[in-house]
């Protein structure tokens, strides 16, 4: 069964003009995502305008990727990114407790389909899905949660909670560091 998005309620109208009848938005964007002579133009030029920076993105990718031990994967999708004719499907998230909400997976799942889609369909260019996470964000009280179903399907708030909190949220996520309050964190998890 097919429900089109503008039956679903709560959609903006922007959005469903967007996917729906892209002429009224036509003017807020550059390309028609439904018109692959548009899209390969664009695919075109951002492959074209990458070149210059392209072999520093990639060097910075995979030392960050090293460090990190990324996906074993990541090695041939870096390969990929460097030809010429890559374009990145990026994506991402702030950071949260245990990856925050369900759709960063979601999203993250969207833009290796996307990649993968876009590949059948386009065949002269590389499609690399590249999830970015926003860790330069501020906002502790916004990422120190996690939203979870406990066995009576109960939504349950499980927070770390820092106990140098309004210093902290001062910081970068990137720079904040568990300190042993975590423990209380993981023993929700456990009564969970």
């Amino acid at each position: 069964m097919d429900i089109p998005f503008t039956q679903l309620p709560e959609q903006s109208r922007l959005y469903t003009d967007y996917v729906s009848d892209f002429e009224k938005v036509r003017k807020y964007y550059n390309v028609n995502f439904t018109n692959d002579d548009e899209l390969r133009a664009h695919f075109s030029k951002v492959a074209v305008d990458m070149i210059p920076r392209r072999a520093g993105l990639v060097e910075l990718l995979r030392s960050q990727n090293a460090r990190l031990n990324g996906s074993p994967d990541y090695e041939s999708l870096l390969e990929l990114l460097a030809k010429e004719n890559a374009v990145a499907v990026v994506t991402g998230q702030q950071v949260g407790l245990f990856c925050g909400p369900l759709y960063t997976l979601f999203k993250t799942i969207s833009a290796i389909k996307l990649s993968s889609e876009l590949k059948e369909r386009f065949p002269e260019f590389e499609f690399v899905p590249v999830f970015w996470l926003e860790g330069d964000d501020h906002d502790l009280e916004e990422s120190n949660h996690v939203h979870l179903l406990n066995a009576a399907s109960d939504v349950v708030r499980v927070e770390a909670i820092f106990t140098n909190g309004e210093t902290d949220n001062l910081k970068p996520l990137s720079e904040i560091k568990f300190d042993a309050s975590i423990e209380q964190v993981f023993q929700q998890l456990d009564a969970l």
